[in-house]
This record gives structure tokens, C-alpha cells and sequence, in this order.
């Protein structure tokens, strides 16, 4: 078994530990701590994803950016494991995708991923330096190159780490420029603005 295996089943467990209250309440002060942080506020364009089940809960950050009148787009995974962005003005509009993720039509235009200002990406587990262990798809690690936004990755205070296990970061893993959790938002060593 190889060491992002071994983390990933183990993260897996971490996550699925997390009380239902403590999770909602993790997610809220995540919107919060995202509705007081600079780089969002000056974004005019926002890419967050519908969480899947083990995830942080979205709800309240899509909740927000929509409030906040800037524009939201979602990712749309389409043949050929490619991501796509989707502005989406209704959420009632998602459906279920190729993965059973909530994600917009393929009815609806996907747009210039370079007009996005801020990408909220999520993971297994991050670490302190920006790392981040995804599903295992490489859907975002493929995506992110693309984009020239702010990349933050959004976690539960128990999906932090402070460093990886050797193996678990390769060099084709992107990494994130901040983490945002309940508690914070840290800048990793990648980190710009």
C-alpha cells in the first residue's frame, strides 16, 4: 500500500469521526472566516465545489459568495477526466453529475478559467506548507494550472497536518497558496497577496 493510500484511508476515518455539530459548526465559521479575509473580498469571481459526503459543507460559502453579489462558478468534471468552470446563478439548477456530485448542466456555457480570481479547492488533507491530498482523480490538479487565481484549499481543523509522510506529495500535485479552516486562514509557503 503506498504512503497517499495509507493517509488517505486514514483521513477518511479522521473525517468520518467528526460529529454532525461540530462539522456544521466548523463549516459556518469557515464561511465566516472566508466573508473577513482580503483576497475574497476584492474577487469578483469565486470557484467553490458541492461538497460530497466527507466533506466540508459548502452550503454556507456558496450561501455567501452568492449574497456578496460576486459571481460564482462550480466545476463540471466532463469526459476525458477534465474540469470545467460553470458560472451558476441558481443552485436550485445543479444536477447530478458523473460522479454524483451536485455540479451545473452541461447545458450551461463553461467560461474563461482565466477570469477567475479565487479557487476554493478541497482535499483529504493539507499541510502546513500547502500541500494537499486529493481523492485521487488528479480532477483539480489538472485544473489548477489552468486557472491564474488565488488557490486556497478549505478543511476541518482535523484534516491539517503539519507535514506529510514522505511519498505522499509528488511533483505533479498542486500546491495551496493559503488553507482556510474555523480557526484561520494561514498562508502557506507557496502563499502570495
Amino acid at each position: 500500500m503506498t504512503a497517499k493510500t495509507e493517509l488517505r484511508q486514514r483521513m477518511r476515518a479522521v473525517i468520518g469521526r467528526i460529529p454532525t455539530q461540530e462539522a456544521k459548526r466548523q463549516a459556518d465559521l469557515v464561511a465566516e472566516r472566508l466573508a473577513e479575509w482580503p483576497p475574497y473580498r476584492r474577487a469578483k469571481s469565486v470557484l467553490l465545489y458541492a461538497a460530497l459526503p466527507g466533506e466540508l459543507d459548502t452550503g454556507p460559502m456558496l450561501d455567501r459568495v452568492l449574497a456578496d453579489g460576486k459571481r460564482l462558478l462550480l466545476p463540471r468534471c466532463e469526459e476525458g477526466k477534465v474540469m470545467q468552470a460553470v458560472w451558476v446563478e441558481d443552485l436550485r439548477l445543479l444536477v447530478s453529475g458523473r460522479f454524483g456530485i451536485r455540479e451545473p448542466s452541461a447545458m450551461l456555457p463553461a467560461v474563461d478559467l482565466q477570469a477567475i480570481d479565487l479557487v476554493l479547492t478541497p482535499g483529504l488533507a493539507f499541510d502546513q506548507a500547502g500541500g494537499r491530498l486529493g481523492r485521487g482523480q488528479g480532477f483539480f490538479d489538472r485544473f489548477l494550472p489552468r486557472t491564474n487565481g488565488i488557490v486556497a484549499g478549505v478543511a476541518y481543523l482535523e484534516q491539517i497536518l503539519p507535514v506529510f509522510p514522505a511519498g505522499v506529495q509528488e511533483a505533479h500535485d498542486i500546491r495551496m497558496d493559503y488553507l482556510i479552516t474555523a480557526c484561520s486562514v494561514h498562508k502557506s509557503e507557496r502563499g502570495g497577496d
